[in-house]
């Protein structure tokens, strides 16, 4: 093999390249200028990549802290839904504690009821008893034999009911009053602290987020706080809303507990008119039983039972008709509370049993108060189709409590004279703080069939929590099915609190939504 020819060097140490056009053969073509030159250009690239360097580093700066921020935002939006839904728990908790209360005065003033429905009756047949016995032991043999035995029962009855009647009737009215005094002093206990009871349930899950919300709870330990003209703001219209959801009915606003009561009198205390047993007779004679149990305004129970002998005659004025005059077989009253005393009817019986009725009250220290001054929904609460408590939170974070490049003493020095800009990028934060609002109502609502609630369905043959007629319950503080679910925060205080935080153009939209 020859060697090459010097005249022409090789390309790799000339700079020359072969033409491919030419392969084998001693024609090369020369490379232009520039790249003669390509030994002075060396480390541009290095420039380039400090440049990119450089431009990777701001952008990572910007990532950084927008992650930063948006993390924070995230984390105070969680606490501050989790602190309003605990505080509405709460409130819920409450009215639920306080329908518990009301159910307890309601059944004491039943229970009363039934009580002195029970004495009336058994003086009705002691003395019913002693009249049939005393007047079957005219008949020989079959009635004498009759009228020894109701003369016992007459006995018995009167051995138990006089104790019943003297005794235990007045101390059970009495353990009743302090029964009362106590629940409604636990409900008004829990209404006066109700708000402050939230804020406190609010301000535990906002200590363990490290948030403040509404003036309570930790801040890391910076001295920032949430504006205090919103934060007392927004305390007030919470204490507000929860003082005007309820009211305490007493004196002659208790129509509607009255109304409560009579509706849970079981058959015997509301009427124990007679039966095909006691109302017996001949188109001419019969016997007629009357009783039950009635509530003279709020304040006194009535119970009176009578048994009648009455006749019929004839007139030529009104034909046939049952006399006034009738012959009294049994009788038997008792009253408790306070208030006048009525008769029922005009039949001999029934004037004895008022003539001889025993008044509870004279027996008893403290007379029944009559029915229960109980706390119920106010009436606009009652006015709205479903009635809501609302408990709305603002929670802040501050800029010191972010882990940004700001916090961190790592930020750039502002450079307003340089022609290059400046790569100072602080964090705009509102109120120099990131905040959030929240919303949470407490509601009313029954677990109802075929809506695909577990609670409804009971097990181990209990009924469960449905209404056995499958009707739609409104709401009151005599059940407790008072829940909590967070909710949006309406127009008109999203609009007030961007205003009051110094965002105005933000509320701008929410102040457009309420607008006809």
């Amino acid at each position: 093999m020859s060697s090459p020819d010097r005249r022409f060097p090789r390309a790799r140490s000339t700079g020359a390249v072969a033409n491919p056009l030419f392969s084998g053969s001693r024609h090369l073509t020369r490379l232009s200028w520039p790249a003669q030159r390509f030994g002075g250009a060396r480390g541009q690239a290095l420039v380039w990549f400090l440049a990119l360097l450089a431009t990777c580093v701001v952008v990572l700066y910007c990532v950084f802290n927008l992650s930063q921020v948006t993390t924070a935002k995230q984390h105070v939006v969680n606490a501050t839904d989790a602190s309003a839904l605990a505080g509405a728990t709460q409130q819920a908790r409450l009215l639920n504690f306080m329908a518990y209360g009301n159910r307890a005065m309601v059944a004491t003033d039943v229970l009363a009821a039934q009580m002195v429905s029970l004495d009336a009756w058994l003086r009705y047949v002691g003395t019913g008893s002693q009249n049939v016995g005393t007047v079957s032991q005219a008949i020989p043999y079959v009635g004498q034999a009759i009228g020894q035995v109701l003369n016992a029962l007459a006995q018995a009855v009167e051995r138990v009911e006089v104790p019943y009647g003297t005794q235990v009737l007045p101390a059970a009215i009495t353990a009743f009053e302090g029964l009362k005094q106590a629940v409604g002093g636990a409900n008004e206990l829990a209404y006066q602290g109700g708000a402050t009871l939230a804020n406190q349930a609010a301000g535990h899950v906002m200590a363990a987020h490290r948030v403040s919300a509404n003036g309570i709870g930790p801040l890391h330990s910076a001295p920032q706080r949430p504006s205090a003209a919103i934060t007392g703001s927004l305390q007030l219209l919470n204490e507000q809303a929860w003082r005007e959801f309820s009211s305490r009915y007493a004196g002659s606003a208790r129509q509607r507990t009255r109304e409560v009561v009579l509706a849970g009198l079981d058959d015997f205390t509301a009427s124990r008119d007679g039966n095909a047993l006691t109302n017996l007779g001949t188109p001419l004679a019969r016997l007629e039983k009357r009783g039950g149990t009635r509530l003279l305004g709020f304040e006194r129970w009535e119970a009176q039972d009578t048994w009648d002998l009455r006749f019929r005659s004839w007139s030529w004025r009104r034909g046939w008709q049952w006399n006034d005059s009738t012959v009294p077989v049994g009788w038997g009253r008792a009253d408790v509370g306070g208030g006048g005393h009525l008769r029922w009817g005009n039949t001999t019986a029934q004037r004895l049993a008022f003539d001889n009725r025993r008044d509870i009250a004279d027996h008893t220290p403290p007379r029944w108060s009559g029915i229960s001054a109980v706390r119920d929904l106010s009436v606009p609460a009652r006015a709205q189709v479903q009635p809501e408590l609302s408990f709305v939170l603002v929670a802040a974070q501050p800029r010191a409590a972010l882990a940004t490049t700001h916090a961190m003493g790592l930020s750039a020095q502002a450079l307003s004279s340089s022609p290059l800009g400046s790569t100072h990028l602080p964090e705009r934060l509102m109120a120099d703080q990131v905040g959030a609002v929240s919303a949470a109502r407490v509601y009313f609502e029954r677990p109802q069939r075929g809506v695909g609630d577990w609670t409804a369905q009971g097990s181990a043959g209990q009924p469960g929590l449905v209404r056995e007629d499958s009707a739609k319950e409104h709401a009151s503080l005599y059940n407790p099915f008072w829940q909590a679910r967070l909710a949006p925060v309406e127009p008109t205080q999203r609009a007030a609190l961007l205003s009051a935080w110094g965002a105005p153009r933000l509320a701008a939209p929410a102040v457009l939504e309420v607008l006809p």
